[in-house]
């Protein structure tokens, strides 16, 4: 039951491995709760043992009841309600558990009501609806960070691009102000009004005529 994957439907749900339930099991079993509750103790390790075995099939109250709670062959689980009573106290102490000592084990084995056949999940259950779409979203994520890379690529080349126009136009304005300074420079004296050959100013024929 405990592996790689476990399908349900079209969904598959990662599970832990054998020796990681085993790992889990010993954890619990060993913790402050359980160590003063052998009967418990027992009970756990029986039905994880079965699981792990591929021995699930069997779980009943009957196989429980001899086989972890020491009741006899003669045992009768329609009179003697030893083992619902049990799980019942083991489902309640791995509860207690997984919410005070084991707050921060990353395998939880839970026991669901109506039968005695274990769970093991990971704390945060890893689901996806087929292996197709681990492979789908391996290669979505492969062409993200491609894309990634060449618009990190492509805005590198733009930020130059503009350093160099900026540069250039940094120039060109240094350029063009030393221009207009040596075009002040040379022509910053005003230019003289042209005279006549003789050196006098000329005069209009209106102000001839008058002085004649």
């Amino acid at each position: 039951m405990a592996g790689v994957a476990e399908l349900s439907g079209s969904v598959v749900t990662l599970l832990p491995s054998r020796e990681e339930c085993q790992t889990a099991l010993v954890r619990v079993t060993g913790s402050t709760g359980f160590k003063s509750a052998p009967r418990l103790v027992s009970f756990l390790r029986f039905i994880v043992d079965a699981v792990l075995s591929g021995r699930s099939d069997g779980l009943k109250a009957y196989t429980i009841a001899v086989g972890a709670l020491g009741r006899s062959e003669n045992f009768n689980p329609t009179t003697d309600a030893i083992v619902r009573v049990e799980a019942g106290r083991l489902r309640l102490a791995l509860t207690r558990y997984y919410a005070d000592e084991g707050s921060g084990e990353a395998i939880v084995i839970a026991l669901p009501r109506g039968g005695y056949v274990p769970e093991f999940r990971w704390r945060h259950t890893a689901v996806v609806s087929s292996t197709l779409d681990v492979v789908a979203g391996l290669e979505a994520l492969r062409r993200v960070r491609h894309r990634n890379s060449i618009l990190h690529a492509e805005h590198r080349e733009q930020r130059l691009a503009l350093a160099r126009n900026l540069e250039a136009f940094r120039v060109n304005m240094r350029a063009l102000g030393e221009t207009m300074d040596r075009a002040a420079a040379w022509g910053g004296a005003p230019a003289a009004r042209p005279q006549r050959p003789g050196g006098g100013v000329r005069r209009s024929k209106a102000v001839e005529t008058q002085d004649v």
